[in-house]
């Protein structure tokens, strides 16, 4: 699968708080995305499953990532991100490294 022209966007829904007292704190839904362009990338060569993987993987973090500190919601927020750009990509080799990784 060569794939042309495309993008695929990484979205996350975000909890954002309020850090001021915590009677006035307020909590939100806030939804992120990151382009993540592939065109080009041929996803029938390992080589391009691993670039494509990867730049999937750093966009969940970035969309993820919390300002204060990298804690375990960033990461099941990165896990979750990943897991629906992966399969929106709907390429079997793609989803396939991301089952071995998850594997791990």
């Amino acid at each position: 699968m060569n794939i042309r022209h495309a993008h695929f966007v990484v979205m996350a829904a975000t909890a954002a708080c309020a850090f001021a007292l915590p009677a006035y704190a307020t909590t939100g839904t806030v939804a992120r995305s990151e382009r993540v362009e592939l065109a080009g990338t041929s996803l029938a060569t390992a080589a391009g499953v691993e670039h494509a993987y990867r730049q999937l993987q750093r966009a969940s973090r970035n969309v993820c990532a919390s300002s204060i500190t990298r804690d375990a919601y960033s990461q099941a927020c990165a896990d979750q991100a990943l897991d629906d750009a992966v399969a929106r990509v709907g390429s079997p080799a793609l989803s396939e490294r991301h089952r071995t990784a998850r594997a791990r």
